[in-house]
């Protein structure tokens, strides 16, 4: 049983890493014009200051 455990708690890393990789492929695909050139900039642009406003709100929360 311990196996088992220990077997799942390694594997899990390796499965993050393949489904970002899946999920970054199937935003690159031109089918689904999700990254394109034109709507990558904007969507950049766009969320770029929300995380921004986000880390530094959650900065001041911690030193306090």
């Amino acid at each position: 049983m311990e196996f088992l455990k220990l077997f799942i708690v390694a594997l899990m890393p390796v499965l993050k890493v393949l489904l970002i990789t899946v999920l970054g492929t199937f935003l690159a695909l031109d089918r689904f014009d999700i990254l394109s050139r034109e709507t990558a900039r904007k969507n950049l642009n766009t969320m770029t200051p929300n995380l921004v406003a986000c880390d530094t709100i959650g900065s001041c929360m911690c030193l306090k």
